[in-house]
């Protein structure tokens, strides 16, 4: 594996997923609310997740296009390596297209202050597009039809998903650490509509990412065989026990803790459990970003096959 493509990889994942996932937080959770919280955490948020996704964006690029040219990333732009890797191949293509469209949300979040319909209409257009490009530039995209068209279409919901999961996590956890501007009775009433709007849109996003997980695990690995005897399908077992352990928190957290919601140590618990369920996504970004570097476990088990 290379360690340095990795590092940008998980870089870009979580900052792209904080970005998108602050505007989806905006708008299906504090929908109507903004008076109530100041936003100024969420923007300053979002600021630097945008800033910090267009960067490693550019990081990975140019790794790549130092491992394709065997030689230093600036030698691969001087040659020209650079240049045919983004006109010649779906991997440049997709990355002029998703730098195009993190230009785009960060255009219409900085000029388009209105929180009218079309501006957020505009905004969480961008972030779909801005996060499910990644699946155009991932083992989905190269997938060949028509199956492709299935893996492609699980991954692109799939990446909405996690962006509005696991991107929405900090931003809640600031809403519960920040009081409503106005301390009252009203205040409670105020956190536990945010906690039962994200709650909501957790289930929604779990289901769906459970439901694509399925589809794009039997598309990768094909068996329960392949899960066990590849390397691809241990770390991706791996994944997917990371990924229960965050549900169970999830869990916890609606069922126990979101029904009693009156007393601070319970507000509290449950930002307290938002950030662990951080830490898990993180963990999942990243064995992500290794399992997007190894063949998948059909292609490798296919290739020793026929070897």
């Amino acid at each position: 594996m290379d360690a340095t493509l990795i590092f940008w990889r998980v870089l870009h994942f979580a900052a792209t997923a904080q970005a998108v996932g602050v505007v989806f937080f905006a708008s299906l959770v504090l929908r109507g609310l903004e008076r109530q919280y100041p936003l100024r955490q969420l923007s300053s948020l979002f600021w630097i997740s945008m800033a910090v996704a267009l960067a490693s964006g550019a990081a990975w690029f140019c790794a790549v296009t130092s491992a394709i040219a065997d030689a230093p990333w600036t030698t691969a732009i001087a040659d020209g390596t650079a240049g045919t890797l983004l006109a010649d191949t779906q991997f440049g293509r997709v990355w002029l297209f998703r730098f195009a469209a993190g230009v785009l949300l960060t255009a219409v979040t900085l000029l388009w202050k209105a929180e009218s319909r079309e501006a957020l209409i505009a905004r969480n257009l961008q972030s779909i597009l801005f996060i499910g490009g990644l699946a155009f530039a991932g083992h989905a995209g190269s997938t060949p039809r028509p199956k492709g068209e299935v893996h492609l279409a699980s991954d692109l919901l799939h990446l909405i998903a996690v962006g509005a999961w696991v991107g929405g996590l900090l931003p809640f956890a600031l809403c519960l650490q920040a009081p409503p501007k106005e301390a009252s009775p009203h205040s409670v009433d105020v956190i536990r509509e945010i906690t039962r709007r994200f709650s909501n849109l957790g289930v929604a996003a779990v289901l769906v990412i459970a439901a694509t997980g399925l589809v794009n695990t039997w598309n990768l690995v094909g068996s329960v065989e392949l899960l066990k005897t590849t390397e691809y399908g241990r770390l991706l077992l791996i994944k997917i026990a990371v990924f229960l352990s965050m549900v169970i928190v999830a869990a916890i957290n609606r069922f126990a803790l979101a029904p009693n919601l009156t007393e601070p140590q319970t507000i509290q618990a449950i930002r307290r459990n938002a950030l662990i369920e951080t830490a898990f996504g993180l963990i999942i970004l990243s064995i992500v970003a290794a399992l997007g570097t190894m063949p998948p476990a059909l292609m490798d088990h296919s290739a020793m096959h026929h070897s």
